[in-house]
């Protein structure tokens, strides 16, 4: 039988606690700057934001390559992510890695996976002309191998409208009332899993549910699947039912919260903003 022993803890009461809480931060930090250009690209961006604000384009310099945004905000965030934090690493891939990339923006995460895997290859859609222009650009300054579809995401082959608004934030609306929303052409993601593929990314704000329930007969092909999910207020929440098709599917999810709510009972999220569910699947066979 196991035995386990009682944790010690450190609150910040006791005067190790109280240096570790306080030391600790300002220690990464610095060991950060010094040692990770990644990190250190991340500060100077947010300064950049800081200083010109939202929706102004602009470039930075990776690797002796500049890459192109329409948004250092939108760029800083996803920069955190994927070069800092690392979420789309799929670990040691052998041959030539294949990626699908639904809701790419400006092309970050297939950057990263060039660079990664420089073998690799894939494609990326990204419904937003201005933005996939940028995408486009960026990869063929890194020489990357993935293709680009200009297409929204859906559950089935249609003209739907989409409405941007000029960051990473952009999405499929019911209507074409919208003085921002145009006509896009929807794509099903089945056809591009006919081959193996090591890792499915989908960030298509809000139509992440019709695409799952669509491929959920082509999942074997996939190897791991990030979703972020949303939901809407004015929508029925159905994250479980997403998570239930890849647990059928043969995965094992595990679940990252993309927004802390303090006190979800006292203050609704839907004070904060529009959606009330923010949070990041990681699904792994």
């Amino acid at each position: 039988m196991k035995s386990y022993s009682t944790p010690r803890i450190r609150t910040l009461f006791s005067p190790k606690g109280w240096c570790r809480a306080a030391l600790l931060p300002a220690y990464l930090h610095t060991a950060r700057l010094l040692f990770s250009a990644e990190y250190r690209l991340l500060q100077h961006i947010w300064r950049v934001h800081q200083r010109r604000g939202r929706r102004r384009p602009g470039n930075v310099c990776y690797k002796g390559r500049k890459i192109a945004y329409i948004d250092a905000a939108s760029f800083a965030s996803a920069w955190d992510e994927i070069f800092v934090n690392r979420i789309y690493d799929a670990g040691p891939l052998n041959g030539a890695p294949y990626f699908v990339d639904a809701g790419a923006n400006i092309g970050l995460a297939a950057i990263y996976w060039t660079i990664r895997y420089p073998s690799s290859g894939g494609i990326c859609f990204e419904p937003d002309p201005q933005i996939s222009r940028v995408l486009r650009h960026n990869l063929e300054t890194f020489q990357s191998k993935f293709t680009v579809e200009n297409a929204a995401i859906g559950g089935m082959e249609a003209v739907g409208h989409f409405q941007s608004d000029g960051s990473d934030s952009g999405r499929l609306v019911h209507s074409d009332r919208s003085p921002s929303s145009f006509p896009v052409q929807i794509r099903r993601l089945a056809p591009y899993l006919e081959r193996p593929v090591s890792l499915l990314k989908i960030d298509v704000e809000g139509a992440e549910y019709e695409a799952i329930w669509d491929i959920r007969d082509s999942l074997q092909t996939v190897h791991r699947v990030f979703i972020e999910c949303h939901a809407d207020l004015e929508r029925p929440q159905r994250f479980g039912s997403l998570i239930a098709i890849l647990q059928e599917c043969g995965f094992r999810c595990h679940i990252h919260s993309s927004r802390q709510y303090p006190s979800p009972f006292a203050i609704p999220p839907c004070v904060y903003q529009e959606t009330d569910v923010s949070i990041n699947v990681f699904a792994v066979r």
